[in-house]
């Protein structure tokens, strides 16, 4: 965007974009894992390890981006969504066409789940409608 385009286009409001910031809510455990945010990993600036669970409370194009990105990169990735599946605040060709991918590259989805705590190698998940735990082992 210029100065000069939104002189010729003369739109009734300019919204400027600056930038974003992680969220990063306290997780029970956080001292004894190995935990990054998706900003580290895309500029990265984190070792993730060979296996990874990826927390999606947004069920958006971040978690799916992110799944992709570390399945091809040669991770085990388990992809955890609060909600019904990946990508469910997408539009739906976009969401089909991302969960196909994201099939085909062996990222397991886990649905219904919210992050619960974590240790050194064990993330715990919580079942959002039975409130079960849901364990991932060997991360």
């Amino acid at each position: 965007m210029t100065a000069a385009l939104i002189a010729e286009q003369r739109p009734d409001v300019v919204i400027l974009a600056t930038g974003a910031t992680p969220h990063r809510p306290e997780i029970p455990g956080e001292e004894e894992g190995h935990v990054v945010d998706a900003w580290q990993v895309l500029r990265g600036e984190a070792n993730v390890g060979a296996r990874v669970v990826i927390a999606d409370w947004r069920r958006d194009w971040l978690g799916l981006g992110l799944a992709h990105k570390l399945a091809r990169d040669g991770c085990h990735v388990r992809l955890a969504v609060n909600g019904v599946g990946a990508g469910e605040a997408l539009q739906s060709y976009m969401r089909q066409k991302w969960v196909g991918d994201l099939h085909e590259l062996g990222v397991e989805v886990i649905p219904y789940v919210r992050l619960y705590g974590m240790d050194s190698d064990t993330v715990y998940l919580q079942h959002i409608s039975s409130g079960n735990a849901v364990e991932c082992s060997e991360v």
